[in-house]
């Protein structure tokens, strides 16, 4: 298995145009309009490619705090809850 870290943008709308129950809130179009509305996000989505030729994408956005000496990252798979 090859990990896409991040998902790039192409794939991941292939993936999901593929997918016959995949909505417009698994596509990097909504992810988009989530880091744009909400700038403490960004993209963090995984794209996978497995051996068989079957490929899969995490869709993602990241929230980075900065502590006192590190940045906390936390994952969220879609705003709002989606």
């Amino acid at each position: 298995m090859e990990v896409l870290n991040p998902a790039p943008l192409d794939f991941w709308q292939a993936v999901a145009d593929a997918c016959p129950w995949a909505t417009y809130f698994h596509t990097p179009s909504w992810a988009s309009v989530i880091t744009k509305t909400f700038p403490e996000y960004s993209l963090a989505s995984l794209g996978f490619l497995f051996k068989d030729g079957a490929q899969a994408v995490i869709p993602f956005v990241a929230e980075e705090k900065k502590r006192l000496f590190k940045i906390e990252k936390k994952y969220k798979s879609m705003e709002p809850g989606v």
